[in-house]
């Protein structure tokens, strides 16, 4: 009876870690954080989107239930393969981790290997690409993917959002996304009805979350939405905004740049040129825009998709090459701080995103590294919270994209679902 004891405690013992990798405590010891973040300067051009379509790169990582997948590649700026692996933990709809264990949401064990990698082929920055298919979730919501090194899970190389949502009910945008008559010139509103005749919902006041996401961004979502009309004889939220604090900044389009080729330099590429068994590439010279008249013209809404047009395998055989850009300090201040902003630095105030002011030349630059494609970008202002679009300016006109994302936490649940999708 006492070697049995003994034998009993061992194997609990032994159980207990597995255990803890589903509780909050264990995984905050990580220090993670539950954003887009890389966490290794090797890591580069991270990208997790739908498979269901030619235009995959550019969408955002949202997929319906029923019948899409999602891909995660990325590249490591090494000559050898590593060894990965990634979980996948469910979040509520304010992105903290849910008390929801892995076996109500996964249909299988909550760790998975990326095997499929390929090295890249006669580039002058070696690196090897990885892809990893995301297995399918039970439920709908918000999840984390966590990639970590050789099965530690203290060594995180990067972490990337998705969300997985199911059509419960119907969402009817109003018939304008134009603010209010005194404030219209530089902001956009969204305005729009939540119909759920079909989906019973027991108060929805507090049961019903709606967040507002412009571009695909997450520094400036709009979340604890109220509505201003509940019709409960009909079944109807109705959400009409009468305050400053449910605007968008207007913005303006995204430039852009492409350099799918390194022997032709495509648009807004000054020059592309080689030394010491690197490319250079100069993109065309910026200046400030918000004083300008708004002009329109096609972007993609600050995404990038990566190409080769020199070569067939656009993942392991396009070119890394350092990337120049030069804005004009005309009109700014002396102290101004500026960042390079958008999907290519995941909307984050990074320093090496930085520019750097040159006195000589009169203008703030920046050299980032970056893989063959095309790419749209901005130059976000930090000195005024109030106004980040002071170099690019704010205009009602500008063609954004939007997502409105109704979530639902049932009575007695762990996590929010999410119920609703749409994008305009």
């Amino acid at each position: 009876m006492k070697y049995y004891f003994l034998y009993l405690l061992t194997i609990v013992s032994a159980c207990v870690p597995i255990q803890s990798n589903y509780t909050s405590s264990s995984y905050n010891s990580v220090n993670i954080d539950f954003t887009d973040k890389i966490y290794d300067n090797n890591i580069k051009t991270v990208q997790l989107y739908p498979t269901n379509n030619i235009s995959d790169q550019t969408s955002p990582s949202v997929i319906n239930i029923l019948n899409d997948n999602l891909v995660l590649e990325f590249d490591e700026m090494v000559e050898d393969a590593n060894t990965y692996n990634a979980k996948i933990y469910n979040c509520t709809a304010n992105w903290k981790r849910s008390n929801v264990s892995a076996i109500e949401y996964l249909y299988e064990y909550n760790e998975f290997d990326i095997q499929e990698y390929e090295y890249s082929l006669d580039t002058d920055f070696p690196y090897v690409h990885y892809r990893f298919n995301v297995p399918k979730v039970k439920t709908s919501g918000n999840y984390l993917l966590v990639v970590y090194r050789n099965g530690n899970e203290n060594e995180v190389i990067l972490t990337k959002r998705f969300m997985v949502f199911e059509n419960k009910l119907d969402i009817i945008p109003a018939q304008t996304i134009n603010g209010l008559v005194n404030l219209s010139r530089k902001n956009q509103q969204i305005e729009f009805f939540v119909r759920y005749k079909n989906f019973p919902i027991d108060n929805p006041r507090e049961s019903i979350k709606v967040q507002l996401r412009q571009n695909n961004r997450w520094d400036n979502l709009l979340h604890g939405i109220r509505p201003s009309f509940i019709r409960e004889d009909v079944n109807e939220l109705e959400y009409r905004f009468i305050n400053n604090s449910d605007l968008f900044k207007g913005g303006n389009e995204f430039r852009f740049f492409d350099f799918r080729s390194i022997k032709y330099p495509g648009y807004r590429i000054k020059s592309i040129v080689r030394e010491n068994n690197e490319y250079h590439v100069q993109v065309a010279n910026d200046k400030m825009r918000a004083d300008l008249a708004y002009s329109q013209y096609r972007d993609k809404n600050g995404k990038y998709f990566i190409f080769n047009q020199d070569f067939d395998n656009s993942a392991s055989s396009s070119n890394y090459a350092k990337v120049n850009f030069f804005l004009s300090d005309k009109k700014m201040p002396s102290n101004a701080q500026i960042y390079l902003f958008g999907s290519l630095t995941n909307y984050e105030l990074s320093p090496q995103y930085q520019l750097k002011h040159n006195e000589n030349k009169k203008s703030y630059e920046l050299e980032v590294l970056l893989k063959q494609g095309h790419y749209d970008y901005q130059y976000y202002y930090s000195n005024d919270s109030t106004d980040y679009n002071y170099i690019e300016g704010n205009y009602f006109e500008t063609e954004n994209e939007y997502e409105i994302l109704v979530y639902y936490r049932p009575f007695g649940a762990k996590t929010d679902l999410l119920i609703g999708y749409k994008v305009l």
